[in-house]
Order: C-alpha cells, then structure tokens, then sequence
C-alpha cells in the first residue's frame, strides 16, 4: 500500500492527511462517502469493490491522522492514457487541499506509468474543481451534453503529460485562509 503524507489547513490549524490506497474492507465506508459526496451521481458498493481490486484502477483515500476517510479518487488506465473516475472530498473539508493532494498523486501515477495523456469529466458548473483542474495543467476539450443522471453536462478537460506541470505550485502545506 503507497502512503503519499501531506498537510493542509483547516481553518486555524493544519491536519495531516495521508493519501492511500483504500482496502476491499473499506468499500463500505467508501460508498458512503461517495453517497454525500456525490449524492444521486454516486457509485453503489459494488461499482466501489470493483475498482478497489481491479488491476486497471488506483481506489485512493484521503485520511486524517485519526484514520477518517474524508475524500477519495480513482484512476483508471484507457487505452488513450489515465482517466481520473472520481475525485470527492467531504463538504466539511473542501478548500483546504485535500484535493489538491489527491490531484498531485494521481498525476504523478498517471505519469509514472508512462499515460501520454490524462483527461476527467467534471459538471459545467463545478468553478472550484474546474479551477483546480486548470492549476494542473488540464484545459477543457469539449462539452459532453447530457452526461449526469440529472441530464446536466460535463467538460470534458484532458492534460498531455507530456507538458510541463513541474512549475505548477503544488505545496504540501496549504496555508490559512
């Protein structure tokens, strides 16, 4: 199992957040998540289990120092290069670079594993996770009409890792706001 340690701010202080893979055992835990995260766009149990035993798939958790599972991704590889599937953190803890640490790590496996190409969906009107998709290096390719249960569309944005996100500021410690 891959432990990738990070601290972020919430609030008045900082946490420590370690970015693991997720267990079969936490499959439950992780379709909860999933379910306030997501709500009616959120993966069953099943969907979840599968993609945490899957060879093709990388099931990420956010946890704190206590154990608790406050967001989650997944990376799946396609025959163009890396998907990221879902990205999701708690409400509770948005804006304070969970997702931030998730995005670094799922770039950096996309890139490690030698994907020439990464590419997500996210809601059109998704501003903060677009913004911190763009702080990566990803632009938006085109307009999926009709791409979430509730019929709303997605954008599309893809990242050829082959460009250069080194200069992308993406610190460990996230300060205050």
């Amino acid at each position: 199992m891959n432990l990738r340690l990070g601290r972020v701010s919430k609030r008045e202080h900082l946490l420590e957040v370690c970015i693991r893979e997720m267990l079969p055992t936490e499959a439950n835990k992780a379709a909860a998540l999933e379910s306030t995260i997501f709500g009616s766009d959120a993966w069953d149990v099943e969907v979840i289990s599968a993609c945490i035993v899957h060879p093709g798939f990388r099931f990420l958790g956010a946890a704190l120092d206590d154990g608790k599972i406050v967001g989650h991704c997944c990376l799946a590889w396609v025959e163009s290069g890396c998907e990221i599937v879902a990205l999701g953190v708690l409400p509770a803890y948005r804006r304070d670079g969970i997702g931030r640490l998730m995005m670094r790590e799922m770039v950096r496996l996309g890139r490690e594993s030698g994907a020439s190409r990464m590419s997500l969906n996210v809601r059109v009107d998704n501003c903060a996770a677009i913004d911190l998709y763009r702080s990566f290096g990803f632009e938006i390719a085109e307009t999926v009409g009709d791409y979430y249960e509730d019929g709303e569309s997605s954008y599309r944005m893809a990242l050829s890792c082959a460009s250069d996100i080194e200069s992308v500021a993406v610190e460990d410690q996230v300060h205050p706001r």
